[in-house]
């Protein structure tokens, strides 16, 4: 069975049109959700940030390992907003190893631990509004520290993790060092 001919020479511009009206559409309606969360006021937290850099759960590490320069980061909008601090931890230990320190350096600290978690280690903090909760994930050659937090101009009934465990995601725009 042949192709009609009016479908090899119109299928190829069809489908590169149908892509190119796509990327446009799908650029505007991320620069809307962009400008949505501007006129929401959700922004980075200059307090929070700066405290959450002094936490010995981003400054400390266990023997033979390296963190990375501190990231910060921020997602405003649908399904939840957050900032966040992290660290990147280069290691030889074992995953039992890096979770069993920073479980005793939270604890110390004052965190209380997520008994249910999908990391490695997970736990919260009280700030008298919505908690900060620390995650140690596993990466491929790596462990990801990461605290995130309530961004500034977000409503507090907006906590989207007062009571669940965050989904750590990793499309978070940079804000900055």
């Amino acid at each position: 069975m042949s192709v009609p001919k009016w479908i090899r020479v119109y299928a190829g511009p069809v489908v590169v049109s149908t892509l190119l009206v796509g990327a446009v559409l799908g650029g505007v309606y991320l620069r809307s959700g962009d400008d949505a969360a501007e006129a929401s006021g959700c922004r980075a937290d200059p307090a929070a940030v700066k405290a959450i850099r002094a936490e010995a759960i981003l400054n400390q590490n266990p023997r033979l390992t390296r963190l990375d320069p501190v990231a910060e980061g921020l997602t405003c909008g649908s399904p939840g907003s957050f900032g966040s601090v992290s660290r990147r931890l280069t290691t030889p230990p074992t995953g039992t190893d890096v979770a069993k320190f920073y479980a005793g350096l939270a604890a110390r600290s004052g965190w209380k631990p997520f008994e249910y978690s999908n990391y490695l280690y997970s736990a919260t903090k009280e700030t008298g509004g919505c908690p900060w909760w620390f995650l140690v994930r596993a990466e491929d050659d790596a462990y990801q520290l990461r605290v995130m937090y309530q961004p500034a101009g977000v409503p507090m009934s907006d906590c989207a993790w007062a009571t669940t465990e965050p989904l750590l995601l990793q499309a978070t725009i940079p804000i900055g060092k």
